[in-house]
């Protein structure tokens, strides 16, 4: 795929690069790539864009923040809340939404509360440290504390679909009903939840049962 110019070669590098760099987290992929990371923001010296690819900004600027840690994330907040460029930006809030760390989580929320993201970015913030294991939890505790304002984050409109879709993340009939009661707290604020709420907690009684049935034969086979 390195050899290749289609487009379509050059989505699959990107996609198949991201997998192995932020979900399988590839040391030997990582390392240099958080160096190449520092170099595009400046974290030692001037920002360098050219230091890499555009399209690879976000998968290394994921590896800066989980790795570097708190030094390269607020650089990288900082220089993301005052882009004006979209695609920087774009690629600056989905590396900061992988924060895995509690203490950089703390401060990423401190951002979201503050309103430093423009329009719906703050929402996808929370969207994406829910659907992560690690930060799952840390965010739902997070999410009840301050549901109002987070709920308020998102287009009324759209409020009653998205919202309950957030549970997708837990795997565990606890998970599935604790999220039904939590939505079910808000439904004022999310006329016709119903039916999305439903396919939510079909798809977490789902994966539960899935687990259960099938998940030791599964962590033995790998």
């Amino acid at each position: 795929l390195r050899g290749s110019d289609d487009a379509g070669s050059q989505l699959l590098r990107q996609r198949l690069q991201r997998f192995l760099i932020v979900v399988a987290k590839d040391q030997a992929m990582r390392e240099p790539l958080a160096k190449q990371a520092a170099k595009v923001i400046g974290l030692d010296g001037e920002p360098d864009l050219s230091a890499a690819a555009a399209s690879e900004f976000e998968t290394i600027f994921s590896v800066g923040v989980q790795d570097i840690g708190e030094r390269f994330f607020d650089l990288l907040l900082a220089q993301a809340v005052s882009s004006d460029d979209p695609a920087f930006r774009n690629a600056a809030i989905g590396a900061l939404a992988r924060a895995e760390d509690p203490f950089v989580v703390k401060k990423l929320q401190e951002a979201v509360l503050a309103g430093d993201f423009k329009g719906t970015e703050g929402f996808g913030v929370v969207a994406r440290q829910m659907a992560r294991v690690e930060t799952t939890e840390l965010t739902y505790a997070w999410l009840r504390d301050n549901d109002d304002a987070l709920i308020a984050m998102i287009p009324e409109t759209f409020r009653s679909n998205v919202l309950p879709g957030l549970g997708g993340a837990f795997c565990s009939d606890n998970g599935a009903d604790d999220w039904q009661q939590f939505i079910i707290a808000h439904a004022d604020d999310l006329p016709g939840y119903e039916r999305d709420l439903a396919q939510t907690v079909e798809s977490i009684q789902l994966c539960a049962a899935l687990k259960k049935a099938h998940g030791a034969d599964l962590v033995a086979a790998f």
